[in-house]
């Protein structure tokens, strides 16, 4: 517990009263303007941004991401719904 009386879940303060938030299934991870993936969940709230860089030269000084491995990643993400649901099991 906090010292002002809030307790911590999953990194951030929860204050009394406040509901859980929750993020819907079925998330889906779609490209955003060439730089880039977008997950949502189904209320189409953005969950997750993962950013890639096409060019290789600025890839290297940015230390981006190539669009694949954005891409993996985006659809890991999205697939942890899911993936949660079937460890309950």
């Amino acid at each position: 517990m906090a010292k002002d009386g809030s307790t911590l879940s999953c990194g951030a303060f929860r204050r009394p009263g406040m509901t859980n938030r929750r993020f819907p299934p079925p998330w889906t991870a779609e490209e955003y303007r060439g730089i880039s993936y977008i997950v949502r969940d189904a209320n189409n709230f953005p969950v997750a941004y993962v950013y890639f860089e096409p060019e290789p030269g600025r890839r290297a000084a940015a230390h981006l991401m190539t669009k694949d491995e954005a891409r993996k990643i985006a659809t890991g993400i999205a697939k942890l719904p899911e993936l949660l649901v079937r460890t309950k099991d």
